[in-house]
């Protein structure tokens, strides 16, 4: 099943009274209130900067050579740097990226997609093939009232002839609210070498799907990557609440050449069992090499901690999990002090 290492960890779980459990609670309804109160209606001044639990979102000011939208739409200008000058709603995606260097700054703004009803997926941003090197930062991207199934916030969609590479999505505030919906998505690739996600705040308020057939619990992770060759990449300083799990990494094999080693740091993931899922994990980690997780902190009443599973339940492969360490979390199963 491979080597893996277990520095020390700490693992507190400690009873909880009323008054503590209605403090928490009240924390993570700021979070909700600070997302509602920057609806599609709201307008930010052209340099601005807000924050959420003590981080901060940095000063939009775009560059001279940017490209100003203020519509939903597809970028398609390779080596673009395109800046969002307002709020905008999208009944369906809102935009996609086709070509390789773009970078998407929202500008502090709002983006709502899936507003209205739709039959098909939608996606905030849905970074396509050739698309590597994509950078998304700066903004709120929030699943509107149509509430479609499988609709990620952000998805990344790679396949094996073109993988995706490079991506870097930070400073951003994502809630999704549809059956099966992930925040982050990566999936159908072949790498996702040397990405970064870091210094978000997700909430997942996926709903559980009613067909019975569908047990795992995929689509409620604030974030999910599945696709191999995924060396050198970083999810850190991430603020996850509300999902089924939080970080799910899946199908993670280290590919013909040797990758840097990979790390998830520094995360603070607040998650909650579905009912009719299974293995609610705050970090899941599935058929995964080289990877240290390390200074982690994890807060559930009803899920679990850590996993490091060595056999693959989507291909039935027994690779096994190797070169990983765990290290320096907090696992806390009572909703306790330390989620304050």
């Amino acid at each position: 099943m491979g080597t893996n290492s277990y520095g020390k960890c700490r693992l507190d779980i400690i009873s909880t009274g009323a008054i503590e459990m209605k403090i928490l609670k009240l924390s993570f309804l700021i979070c909700v209130l600070m997302l509602t109160a920057h609806g599609a209606g709201a307008h930010q001044a052209e340099t601005t900067k807000f924050d959420w639990g003590g981080r901060s979102i940095p000063e939009f000011t775009p560059p001279k050579d940017a490209v100003l939208i203020d519509t939903p739409g597809t970028l398609d200008k390779e080596g673009a740097y395109y800046f969002l000058t307002k709020d905008i709603v999208a009944d369906q995606t809102a935009f996609q990226i086709t070509k390789g260097n773009i970078t998407l700054d929202l500008g502090g703004h709002t983006v709502i997609y899936n507003a209205g009803p739709s039959k098909d997926k939608c996606y905030g941003v849905h970074v396509k093939p050739f698309a590597s090197h994509a950078t998304i930062k700066n903004g709120y991207v929030i699943q509107g009232q149509g509430k479609s199934k499988e609709s990620p916030a952000i998805f990344f969609q790679g396949d094996v002839a073109h993988p995706l590479s490079h991506q870097d999505i930070h400073h951003l505030i994502i809630r999704t609210n549809g059956t099966l919906c992930a925040g982050i998505l990566g999936t159908n690739a072949k790498g996702f070498l040397d990405s970064q996600i870091h210094q978000n705040y997700i909430e997942n308020f996926s709903q559980v799907d009613p067909d019975p057939s569908v047990g795992d619990g995929t689509g409620g992770d604030c974030i999910i990557i599945s696709a191999k060759s995924v060396g050198g990449f970083k999810i850190s300083e991430n603020v996850l609440a509300a999902g089924h799990r939080g970080i799910h990494m899946v199908n993670a094999a280290p590919g013909d050449k040797k990758p840097a080693r990979s790390e998830i740091k520094g995360n603070l993931i607040q998650h909650s069992f579905r009912e009719g899922y299974r293995n609610s994990f705050g970090i899941y980690m599935d058929k995964i090499h080289n990877t240290d997780v390390r200074g982690n902190q994890i807060v559930t009443d009803n899920g679990r901690g850590i996993i490091l599973d060595g056999f693959n339940i989507f291909w039935d492969e027994k690779e096994g999990s190797r070169g990983n360490s765990v290290y320096d979390n907090i696992i806390d199963v009572e909703f306790s002090r330390l989620s304050r």
